[in-house]
């Protein structure tokens, strides 16, 4: 069975390096956490949020 949806983080040379399932939701904010294996070094990233065949893209900046 197909994840609900799914958040993917994307370095800027749109390199794949952080992929998450999700379920799906209503519109709203909401958080979604981390494994702490994924300690990302400072920078800018991408966050694709995917969802019934439609994404949307926000920018992400990690501070250290």
């Amino acid at each position: 069975m197909a994840p609900d949806a799914s958040i993917d983080l994307l370095d800027v040379t749109g390199r794949r390096v952080v992929e998450r399932s999700v379920q799906a939701t209503a519109p709203g904010r909401y958080t979604v956490e981390m494994p702490e294996t994924c300690r990302l070094p400072a920078g800018l990233y991408f966050a694709c949020l995917t969802q019934r065949g439609l994404a949307r893209e926000k920018r992400v900046v990690i501070v250290r």
